[in-house]
């Protein structure tokens, strides 16, 4: 029976941070008391991870924000950057994503990613009004199609 099936197997990190570590298909969890910090070589997988998805016609298909800043859904920019550098992920520990974000120069709104200096305002009445056409026929000014 592996340990982590064992009752209380937590105990050592209950009501604090935790280290995860897998290596050879075995799982390790540790106290962790010191945060990891996004490296160099993460921060600059994660801006190219975004970059590949905001350019993305599968992510963007009707383009993106009016004012040009992209946006793309949070877990594909991390998705992408294991792609670009898994290596970076590896040789370092791995920050929470929140601060691996904000280290890239990114911002996280529900599961949107986008620049920090995105408008989220504008954005979100860009995609209110698309629902508004799609779902209710209606054009730009309110009528019906």
């Amino acid at each position: 029976m592996s340990s982590s099936a064992l009752p209380g197997w937590l105990d050592a990190v209950a009501g604090g941070r935790a280290t995860l570590t897998v290596r050879s298909e075995q799982l390790q969890v540790t106290r962790c008391d010191v945060l990891a910090r996004a490296t160099p070589r993460q921060i600059d997988a994660v801006r190219a991870g975004f970059e590949r998805m905001a350019t993305s016609e599968q992510i963007q298909p009707i383009g993106n924000d009016a004012a040009g800043l992209p946006w793309v859904p949070g877990d594909h920019a991390v998705l992408a950057a294991l792609l670009h550098d898994r290596d970076a992920f590896v040789e370092a520990p791995i920050p929470h994503l929140d601060d691996l974000h904000r280290a890239a120069g990114l911002e996280q709104r529900g599961h949107l990613l986008a620049a920090v200096g995105f408008d989220w305002n504008t954005h979100f009445a860009r995609q209110q009004r698309t629902r508004m056409q799609v779902f209710y026929g209606l054009d730009s000014l309110g009528s019906t199609c």
